[in-house]
This record gives C-alpha cells, structure tokens and sequence, in this order.
C-alpha cells in the first residue's frame, strides 16, 4: 500500500493558472491509506495579488493557514 506522496510536486497540480497559481490535492484516489485515516489534503501555492475564492464543505471541516507572505480574510 502507498504510504508517501508529494504533495508540492508541481508537475501534480491538479489545477494551475499561469497567473494564479496551482492547487494539488492528495486525497483516497491517489494515496489509498488515507481512506482508512479518512483524511485529505490540499495544498496551494498563490502568486503575488492573486486570490482564492470562497469554499466549503458539505460533510466535513476544514483549516486554512499561511506559512509565509501576508494574507488578508474577510
């Protein structure tokens, strides 16, 4: 079973954007023991005055943080 994936590869991203950024997500399809954590994981990497757009979910929490520039919530 695999256990390990590279979530900052960005020949992965799942969406891209030649002035946004990208979006790579990791997720049961593609990591199988995360079925059995019931986890998933999604990262993004934003360019300079770019933005992300408002989501939720339906059955499930999730968290956002930055780890470095500044971000601005409203």
């Amino acid at each position: 079973m695999k256990i390990k994936e590279n979530i900052a590869n960005p020949e992965h991203a799942d969406v891209y954007s030649a002035r946004g950024g990208r979006i790579s997500t990791i997720n049961s399809l593609n990591l199988p023991i995360l079925r059995k954590l019931q986890l998933s994981a999604e990262r993004g990497v934003l360019y300079r005055n770019a933005m992300v757009a408002p989501h939720w979910n339906v059955n499930a929490h999730s968290v956002m943080f930055v780890t470095g520039g500044s971000a601005r919530f409203r």
